[in-house]
């Protein structure tokens, strides 16, 4: 599918992730719920109902606190 048509940009970084395998950092994974709290964060972005700033942010600030508990 990603190779339908035109060759999309970076096309081949996902085809290399896909094939090597990618997990979440181990810093990442060891907290509970970080991963997927990030992922939701990602999401408000590449739906546009965020900016990029506004979503460093407030990842920052997620790893900021679940890191204390």
């Amino acid at each position: 599918m990603v190779l339908e048509g035109d060759y999309p940009v970076h096309a081949q970084t996902f085809l290399d992730m896909r094939d090597i395998g990618f997990t979440n950092y181990p810093a990442e994974a060891r907290v509970p719920g970080l991963p997927v709290a990030i992922s939701e964060e990602f999401q408000k972005l590449y739906e546009g109902k965020t900016d990029a700033q506004e979503t460093l942010d407030t990842i920052a600030g997620v790893v900021e606190d679940r890191s204390e508990k």
